[in-house]
């Protein structure tokens, strides 16, 4: 009994081509499998498939909330951290406008809240398949600019922030 339950198992996971026993050769047609451009996938495929559109939906289209990402800037050090990086360079508002342009000349970066004038920016920069979200706060005061880039979804950028920021600081000087 326990070889014909393992077999309409393999059938709903990879679909009914891996099993014989149709009519001429032809693959089973069992309930719970589905047919897509001629191939046949197994629900545990489709469950799989609804699930990372899913997430890739969320991921894009999550609203952001600009209270939780165009914060102060505090800190009083360089610091890099697992989910991004925290800078301080020396200058002026002539320095945050190159800084500024250089971030949004990066594909994929809008202003998400605050302004040259304010003196204090947030940008998003998505990732380009997924459309990981990246924030980047940047401020302006008494000659110091803070920069602190960070993610929004998980909880390591494998360095994506720092290297970002980095070549960012470099085009400018």
């Amino acid at each position: 009994m326990r070889a014909p339950m393992l077999r309409l198992a393999s059938v709903a996971l990879f679909g009914a081509q891996s099993v014989s026993g149709g009519a001429r050769g032809q693959p089973l047609a069992l309930p719970g499998v589905f047919e897509v451009r001629g191939k046949q996938m197994g629900l545990g495929k489709w469950l799989l498939l609804v699930i990372l559109v899913g997430v890739g939906g969320w991921v894009r289209l999550a609203p952001t909330n600009t209270g939780d990402w165009h914060v102060d800037l505090t800190f009083d050090a360089d610091r890099d951290l697992i989910g991004g990086v925290q800078r301080m360079i020396a200058g002026d508002r002539t320095t945050l406008a190159s800084l500024s342009a250089a971030i949004l000349a990066t594909p994929r970066t809008r202003i998400v809240a605050g302004s040259l004038d304010a003196g204090h920016i947030t940008y998003v920069t998505r990732s380009l398949f997924w459309g990981f979200p990246d924030y980047t706060t940047v401020q302006e005061s008494d000659g110091q600019i803070r920069i602190w880039s960070r993610l929004r979804f998980g909880r390591s950028d494998m360095g994506v922030n720092g290297n970002r920021l980095e070549g960012w600081l470099a085009q400018f000087g």
